[in-house]
């Protein structure tokens, strides 16, 4: 309540004789000069016409159609028409549901609705104040939710009279007399009215509850066998304070068109705009700012590489230095290493041969390693013999290009028989072949296999010599498993 008290939005008070500006609070003020200042209009007329409309189970334009129609042909030729709020109006299921209307055909508010917009003074809205009493029972706990109530509010000129059903206006009359006796007299006669028109049932008395009225209207009420129901907690300013501060946006009893608060409607589209704007122009910034980032961080990546190559050209300018101040031959360096790289090959690891050695050992105890040679040569294994056939996916090592060979001479232990030496050889033979990274060139298996075999246990015959050479296929013989 506070804030809408201090609205800066000026009331203007049209009444069936004058018509008043008034600010939030209900104070007297002249008419504002600022064209700009916003305007809302609460209208206490005679001219009020009251309508009951039973619409059926719709949905959509189809409901909306009808509602328009209905309104029409009950309130002809009347634009300023405004709906009692209902939860069914706009629900978006087909329900059939009671609507109540007002309608004021007021040539003079016609006239004073022109001049606002000939003004383009920014018009809020239009209520009637009969609206917006019903509004302000619905809050009170003094006014009952079920059945038949009288609002009587006194003003400086008589008593606007509502009559609620259920806390729904239904009808509503300005009574222009100003003695006390008068008013009682004048509402109890609208009382037998409404029960002669079966608006009320005869065998109810009739409920006022009174706002801001003269203590003589009370009694007057009593003596003519009303019932006066006891007055809500009474506001600092008044009645009429509170109901021209629910003069806003969202109060029932809307009668200005659209036409009337463009103005406003146009206002309230730009702050809309202006909002969407500005978070637009926020997202904007932040995917600018986040490209920036971005750019500045690859502007610093780049940074870094140019300081790494800077340093990366600083060291090689000092090894140089360093190579200069030896005096060596750089040029000569440099035709070594490429001879080194082609014509000696790739360098022999020596676990290349002792491990596969080492395995063959191991898995053939009956053999006893002689001799164990390795080193590189332009003629691999050369021997009388033709070399073993090689496996697939092997290729000779190019003539006048030094290769990889090693050689080994094992014998057989003491003490074997000629078969037994036989099965070992046999099964040298085979492991020895199955190194895939070397390819056996002098092999000792088909020379003994064609031999006599003899029991001596020295000499030439008892000593078998393998020559391998490393597949081309392999640059470095790595660990091989027997």
């Amino acid at each position: 309540m506070k804030r809408l008290l201090a609205s800066n939005a000026g009331v203007l008070l049209v009444q069936p004789l004058q018509t008043q500006w008034l600010d939030a609070r209900g104070d007297l003020m002249g008419q504002p000069a600022d064209a700009s200042r916003p305007a809302r209009l609460v209208l206490d007329l005679m001219e009020e016409t009251h309508v009951h409309l039973e619409v059926p189970a719709m949905m959509g334009n189809d409901r909306k159609g009808f509602i328009q129609f209905h309104l029409q042909s009950k309130l002809p030729d009347v634009p300023l028409r405004g709906l009692w709020p209902s939860s069914s109006i706009n629900a978006p299921f087909a329900r059939a549901f009671s609507l109540h209307a007002i309608g004021i055909a007021s040539e003079r508010l016609n006239r004073l609705l022109d001049e606002l917009v000939t003004d383009n003074r920014p018009l809020l809205g239009a209520w009637s104040l009969s609206y917006l009493m019903a509004h302000w029972a619905g809050r009170q706990r003094a006014v009952p939710k079920v059945g038949a109530v009288f609002l009587a509010l006194s003003m400086p000129y008589g008593v606007r009279l509502v009559l609620l059903k259920n806390r729904v206006p239904v009808f509503s009359r300005l009574l222009l007399a100003t003695d006390s006796a008068t008013q009682a007299d004048e509402l109890i006669q609208t009382h037998k009215y409404l029960v002669d028109d079966r608006v009320l049932d005869r065998d109810v008395p009739p409920r006022f509850l009174l706002l801001d009225a003269d203590p003589g209207l009370s009694t007057a009420l009593f003596n003519l066998g009303a019932s006066v129901l006891p007055e809500s907690e009474a506001h600092a300013r008044g009645t009429l304070a509170q109901l021209l501060a629910l003069a806003r946006d969202g109060a029932p009893g809307q009668v200005a068109t659209v036409f009337h608060r463009r103005l406003h409607l146009a206002a309230k589209l730009r702050k809309v705009l202006l909002l969407l704007a500005g978070l637009l122009t926020m997202g904007l910034a932040l995917t600018a700012y986040g490209e920036v980032q971005y750019l500045v961080d690859r502007l610093a990546q780049v940074s870094q590489w140019n300081q790494k190559t800077r340093e990366l050209n600083q060291r090689t300018q000092a090894v140089r230095q360093a190579i200069e101040q030896t005096g060596a031959d750089v040029a000569l360096m440099r035709q070594a290493q490429a001879v080194e790289q082609s014509e000696l090959g790739p360098p022999l690891m020596p676990e290349a041969v002792l491990w596969p050695m080492a395995q063959l050992m191991q898995a053939v105890p009956a053999a006893q390693l002689v001799d164990l040679a390795f080193g590189l040569s332009p003629t691999p294994c050369a021997a009388p013999q033709a070399p073993v056939p090689m496996a697939r996916g092997m290729a000779p090592v190019a003539a006048g290009q030094p290769g990889v060979q090693w050689s080994f001479q094992l014998r057989p232990a003491p003490g074997l028989t000629p078969r037994a030496r036989q099965a070992v050889l046999v099964d040298l033979g085979q492991r020895v072949a199955a190194w895939s990274d070397w390819r056996v060139v002098n092999d000792p298996v088909r020379p003994a296999g064609s031999a006599v075999m003899s029991n001596k246990e020295a000499g030439e015959a008892n000593t078998w010599k393998w020559c391998l050479s490393a597949a081309a296929a392999t640059q470095q013989p790595g660990r091989v498993q027997p």
